[in-house]
């Protein structure tokens, strides 16, 4: 993650009331061993787990081996890492998919164009991280869940919950991509996001999805449109048989 050195004063008090709200020294310990440098009047927070050449290194191998990586990235860092090591490991379009971007600037949204990967978001982080990037200040200088920056960027994007960490509610989640108050400028279309949760899901997946024939037929029936909040799934079918309800 990338911001101004000013946030970095907000982001320990954020951490210490966190960990006085649930008696808990991990927010506090986990804040303080995120290696920290000051670049001029930019703080970076290099929360990462593998160095360049350890990821790319990695990469190259669960490539070779004919398994698809994906990798969770939750800072703009991390985002550019990840999208630079998988080009560097010889990675091709399709071939891997980042998660989360939960935070990102315009390099890393080119470097992850460039790379050819899927992405993967959460809308609900909007509602259980949300409130904690914006009391940061983190917003008023990085895209927070940029799913329209992404989408115009060129890079295939699905959308999921990452359920316990974020909501479950397909529907809800849904919604959320379209309907945001942080950064309402990065929402999604009713269409953008009904693909992005259904048929480029699917495709990120390396299954076939859409209503076409001979295709898996697993589908949800809702009683109206789905980006209404009154709405509710009625069924449930899977494989051409209705599981839900039974």
């Amino acid at each position: 993650m990338c911001l101004p050195a000013r946030a970095l004063g907000r982001l320990t008090f954020q951490a210490v009331r966190e960990s006085v709200a649930a008696r808990h020294p991990g927010p506090l310990r986990d804040a303080l061993r995120r290696r920290s440098a000051v670049h001029g009047r930019q703080l970076h927070l290099e929360y990462l787990r593998y160095s360049d050449a350890e990821l790319t290194a990695l990469l190259a191998r669960y490539l070779e081996a004919g398994i698809r990586p994906r990798l969770h990235a939750l800072g703009n860092l991390a985002v550019r890492q990840a999208a630079t090591a998988l080009r560097a490991a010889g990675a091709g379009a399709g071939a891997a998919v980042i998660d989360h971007l939960v935070l990102l600037d315009p390099a890393a949204v080119d470097l992850v164009a460039a790379s050819g990967a899927w992405a993967t978001f959460q809308p609900g982080f909007l509602t259980s991280f949300g409130p904690q990037i914006v009391d940061g200040g983190t917003d008023r200088f990085l895209t927070v869940l940029g799913g329209r920056q992404l989408l115009d960027a060129g890079v295939p994007l699905t959308l999921a919950s990452d359920y316990p960490a974020g909501p479950l509610d397909p529907l809800g989640n849904l919604r959320l991509a379209v309907h945001r108050t942080i950064q309402p400028a990065q929402a999604l279309t009713p269409v953008e996001a009904v693909r992005a949760l259904t048929v480029t899901a699917a495709a990120s997946l390396g299954a076939p999805g859409g209503l076409v024939a001979g295709h898996p037929a697993d589908l949800a029936i809702c009683d109206g449109d789905p980006f209404t909040p009154s709405t509710r799934v009625t069924q449930t079918w899977v494989a051409g048989r209705r599981v839900w309800p039974a």
